[in-house]
């Protein structure tokens, strides 16, 4: 039996971004940490970016980036790259983290 590392790729939940290179991020698994994280918080972003809660809103963008800095390209992405370099708004949030969270959930149930 080989198993040969260099064939096997982990799932990657993939975006061009807003910027003038159209940057390619290939978003990978996160840290239990991070789910929990994302998970604990996924109310407060849901309401932050239905404009319910101004203060919630960095958050929103914070936690993003740290989703998005979990990447098969090595990229630090800040909750400002992802408003000012990326141009994302809250709209965009809203359908990257309905995305993020069917990716979780793919990935939660391939390993079942």
């Amino acid at each position: 039996m080989v198993i040969d590392f260099s064939k096997l790729r982990q799932p990657s939940l993939d975006f061009i971004m807003n910027d003038e290179q159209h940057t390619l991020i290939r978003v990978l698994a996160p840290s239990l940490g991070l789910i929990k994280e994302v998970s604990d918080n996924l109310a407060a972003i849901c309401e932050a970016l239905e404009g319910k809660e101004d203060e919630s809103s960095s958050t929103s963008y914070e936690l993003a980036a740290k989703c998005f800095s979990c990447n098969r390209e090595g990229l630090e992405v800040s909750a400002d790259d992802l408003q000012n370099k990326y141009k994302l708004e809250d709209d965009d949030l809203v359908v990257f983290y309905s995305a993020y969270v069917e990716f979780l959930d793919g990935l939660k149930k391939a390993k079942n």
